[in-house]
């Protein structure tokens, strides 16, 4: 950055009445004049409630707000400004403008700021610290203009655009014109402001005033300006590039498929049955899984997503039968019994040579993938169909023609494609196993369309404007008036028009609270309605005997109704997903995910009915966060207490061979993401967590969906108990069918729907943006629950504090130290980024020196205490060779290639156990053969290991071994 130039005696080269206007303290530089907001600001940076239409910040509440905004703070990117206090300018301390998501009552369309009492106005450049919500991803859309009016009447205008900038405030990314110059993470994702440099004289000239404009798009916060005669140059970002050093080391990863009776082959821990054994999967009384000749042995699945053979997945590809055979043997070595089949149309089509003609080659090894799997008693959960391309020619990533998600739908010719291609899969004989999927028990839930919810998000398609207008005339009984007074907003209806003058409404209404949008959801309501009736019928039709499942991603109660008709759920969620996949500029989450008191999961928990099983199909803390060690336990030990029966980490789990780097959703490519499903094995497939025995439920109805925001809100503060005890939902409505499935467990309590949580939709996720109050209002609900004896008074949850602990005692979420505990008979585990030495159970203590997750598994069931052969998990981070990140590591610039580095500790465990001189350890390779001996030593009954990673002979590994000599 330039120098700026100062006055020998040290004082601010700049008029004396413009340097006191910001304070004595603040550190001014020559001809810089900083412009006062507080008369025209309206808005503060704190907001006590969402979409309340009296803001502060973008009216969306205390959990997205900037309440952690540093208004203290003087100089942003080496450009002083002048800061509004809130608490000393009666709460407003920004400048919030106009735009879609907040209302025009509140928010501004322009203002007008004048240098005030400066005496010298001369400037060059104005420089803007400002930020987006609700931005739009097109680049150069117009945000707004900045109007630069000089003395003597000239004016100069100059736009302010998206990408160029100023961009969203979620994950701010460095832009051409836009450098951030202040971040925080304020609950939900890092959020921050831009710092802009407009250059609006080639020579200094007095300024009169600057106006600022807004276009009415994005939502435009403005939190600063400064006019100066210094050309300043925007803060350069720092980048971190990952090489091979002490703290980061190449890992051998040459053989990552399990061998069979090594510490990482899992099937004997998770066993399996010859599929069909007992019968067909079915939901029983307890609305659990069970099968038809054991109703009364509920079953929990350990599943994964893994493509055997996807063109689009590079290093998947396992050849011909021969290595789908070791593909599924691998598969069943890793303690998986259920596969997702997903995109599977992809590969059916792939060179196709006309639509719904599949591929004859592929259409073998898929028939001996089934095969396989029901050999080695590994049963499926598959998608009906799963691409926008469904069973066109040229279906794949590359397919560019319209969206048959958008079709099944809207038209009859889209149903009409999907009916046949899923008969065409379903009913075709396999010659391997002389059976049609239809007819097999290996089937156990077919799920409609994989997200199909996106259908409206482009936009909501032309052939449902029919529908709508037939909609609203049965609604309003034929009635114009009727509907005219209900809406009252003659630019969509005004006086003279009729139902059929009433065109398709656009995609944000869906997700507003007026009575107009309020009609736009629930209209999507009954087109899913009548979309679930039809696939059902279909499926029947077809002859398929089996478990449906539909709408596997949406969050808001809309879509949880629409859920109601069906006796599985799926649900899809991620954290830290990236925000443009891994292209340059795309940004993943750092920040913990304990901090948000697990957030993404307890959003799939609040979709779940409780009389019915639940299905995690897609999940993952997704490459690169730095935090995602925590995953493992967060998302396996809290899927157990709620006695979820199955979660899919997404995708390719399993893999014959290390590809050639890491890509997000390459589990089976991620030291880290690999370490973390074979804690979520043990801690979920093999039940190590015990599953709660209280119940609390959320019930919500039409009232509540049908008086304003409720359709689109999602499970609120209520979620927070899902971190103590089981929790569910009930619907009781009639706005779709619905259908108990099993007994409905009797509650300990019961919340009625109120407030919630908001979503917010991107192209590629739809995640809960929690409103504020939420540890308030779970902190008295476990108060009450500890006063009526229904929650153990001993229980340690305090959500005032941030605490969290399961009924059982053997979860403990700390969500302000970013640590999560589990202690179970048979495992034992942490995870957290404190150097503290911490005590667990039987693991008498454990620490290590950076991030990470630590867990001693026994691996021959016994009790840590007894066991004679255990595992000990240290996971840390991971990225590729010559990566190249911002700073922080949330912007990506490069992705780098392999060899895969794994980041070094040292990690120190004390295992009390009663043989403990008899044991020895040792580092293991991603096969589980054992390397390296590791040195232990014995006291007072404790076994005693520091393991550095940094020095380990054959690089760097999550996995070691303790066994009996």
């Amino acid at each position: 950055m330039k120098p700026l130039e100062r006055s020998r005696r040290g004082l601010p080269l700049l008029g004396i009445a413009a340097w006191l206007a910001v304070g004595w303290g603040a550190d001014l530089r020559a001809a810089e004049i900083p412009l006062d907001l507080a008369p025209v600001a309206n808005m503060g940076f704190r907001d006590e409630v969402a979409g309340d239409g009296q803001g502060g910040w973008a009216d969306q509440g205390p959990e997205n707000d900037f309440a952690a905004f540093d208004v203290a703070r003087k100089e942003f990117g080496g450009v002083p400004f002048r800061i509004v206090d809130p608490a000393k300018n009666g709460g407003k301390a920004i400048v919030t403008f106009r735009g879609s998501g907040i209302s025009g009552k509140i928010a501004l369309g322009e203002v007008v700021v004048k240098p005030g009492s400066a005496t010298e106005t001369a400037a060059a450049y104005l420089y803007v610290l400002h930020t987006l919500c609700y931005a739009s991803a097109v680049p150069d859309d117009p945000v707004g203009t900045i109007a630069v009016r000089f003395k003597g009447g000239e004016t100069r205008e100059f736009p302010v655009l998206t990408r160029r900038d100023v961009g969203d405030w979620w994950h701010p990314p460095a832009l051409p014109n836009g450098a951030v110059a202040y971040s925080r993470f304020n609950g939900n994702a890092t959020v921050g402001v831009y710092l802009s440099q407009f250059k609006i004289a080639d020579a200094p000239r007095e300024v009169e005033s600057v106006t600022f404009r807004t276009a009415g798009k994005a939502v435009w916060i403005v939190v600063g300006a400064t006019l100066s005669t210094e050309a300043h140059s925007l803060p350069a970002e720092k980048h971190f590039i990952a090489r091979e050093s002490a703290e980061w080391k190449a890992a051998d990863m040459a053989d990552i498929v399990a061998e069979p009776g090594s510490a990482l082959d899992l099937s004997q821990a998770i066993p399996t049955e010859p599929v069909g054994t007992h019968g067909r999967v079915i939901v029983n009384k307890a609305g659990d899984f069970a099968f038809e000749q054991q109703p009364d042995k509920g079953i929990v699945f350990w599943p994964t997503t893994s493509f055997f053979a996807n063109p689009g997945t590079p290093g998947v590809e396992v050849g011909g039968k021969e290595g789908v055979k070791r593909f599924v043997e691998a598969i069943r070595r890793q303690g998986y019994n259920m596969v997702r089949v997903h995109f599977h149309d992809y590969y059916l089509m792939a060179d196709a040579k006309a639509d719904l003609e599949f591929n004859e080659e592929h259409l073998d090894l898929f028939d001996y993938y089934i095969a396989c799997l029901k050999e080695n008693g590994i049963y499926v959960c598959m998608d009906g169909m799963s691409t926008d391309s469904g069973f066109r020619k040229g279906s794949g990533w590359a397919y560019k023609g319209p969206s048959l998600k958008r079709e099944v739908i809207s038209t009859d010719e889209g149903r009409e494609h999907y009916r046949a291609g899923v008969a065409k899969l379903l009913t075709h004989l396999n010659p391997y196993t002389k059976t049609r999927l239809v007819d097999d028990p290996i089937v156990v839930v077919i799920n409609f369309l994989n997200e199909v919810e996106f259908y409206s998000f482009g936009g909501i398609p032309a052939p449902m404007l029919g529908e709508w207008q037939a909609w609203l005339r049965q609604r309003y009984h034929g009635d114009p008036a009727a509907l005219a007074r209900a809406w009252n907003a003659p630019a969509k209806f005004r006086e003279g028009m009729t139902f059929d003058d009433v065109p398709l409404f656009a995609p944000a209404a869906q997700w507003g609270a007026d009575p107009y949008s309020v009609d736009a959801g629930l209209f999507l309501v009954a087109v899913e309605a009548r979309t679930n009736a039809w696939f059902e019928k279909t499926l029947r039709d077809i002859g398929y005997r089996g478990l449906l499942g539909a709408w596997d991603m949406g969050k808001q109660y809309r879509n949880i109704v629409s859920r109601a008709a069906f006796p599985v759920v799926t649900m899809h969620n991620y954290y830290a997903h990236p925000s443009d996949f891994i292209k340059e500029g795309s940004h993943v989450e750092q920040e913990s995910s304990i901090a948000t008191a697990g957030q993404y999961w307890r959003a799939c928990a609040g979709t779940r009915f409780a009389d019915r099983p639940f299905l995690v199909t897609e999940y993952g803390h997704v490459f690169w966060s730095a935090s995602r060690y925590e995953e493992g336990l967060l998302f396996g030990g809290y899927s157990a207490l709620q006695g979820f029966q199955g979660t899919m980490a997404h995708c390719a789990s399993v893999a014959l061979r290390k590809h050639a780097r890491i890509v997000p959703f390459d589990v089976g490519a991620d030291p880290v993401a690999r370490a973390n499903q074979v804690m979520s094995a043990f801690l979920l497939g093999r039940g190590d967590v015990a599953p709660s025995r209280r119940t609390v439920e959320l019930r919500f109805d039409d009232r509540y969906l049908e008086a304003g925001a409720g359709l689109n809100l999602s499970a609120g503060p209520g979620t927070l108990l899902s971190l103590i005890c089981r929790f569910g939902t009930r619907y009781d409505g009639t706005l779709a069918k619905t259908q108990a499935y099993g007994e409905r467990p009797k509650p300990i309590a019961v919340i009625n729907a109120s407030g919630g949580s908001q979503v917010s939709m991107t192209e590629h996720t739809m995640d809960v943006v929690e409103k504020g109050g939420a540890d308030e209002k779970a902190g008295a609900l476990v108060a009450t629950l500890k006063e009526q004896g229904l929650l153990p008074k001993e229980n340690l949850s305090d959500p005032a504090k941030g605490i969290y602990q399961s009924d059982t005692g053997e979860l403990l979420m700390e969500t302000k130290r970013n640590t999560l505990t589990v202690v179970t008979p048979r495992f034992e585990g942490i995870a957290t980024d404190k150097p503290d030495r911490r005590a667990l159970g039987t693991v008498r203590g454990v620490e290590s020196t950076v991030p990470a997750s630590v867990a001693v598994i026994s691996l021959d069931g016994l009790p840590l205490a007894k066991s004679g052969r255990m595992l000990l998990v240290y996971n840390t981070d991971a990225l590729n060779s010559g990566m190249e990140l911002s700073e922080d590591h949330g912007t990506l610039f490069n992705l780098g290639q392999g060899p895969t580095l794994i980041r070094t500790g040292v990690v120190k465990v004390a295992v009390g156990n009663e043989a403990a001189a008899g044991l020895q350890a040792w580092a293991l390779g991603f096969d589980g053969k054992r390397r390296e001996k590791i040195p232990c030593a014995v006291e007072n009954g404790e076994l005693r290991l520091v393991v550095d990673t940094a020095r380990l002979e054959k690089g760097p590994t999550p996995f070691f071994e303790i066994a009996r000599k």
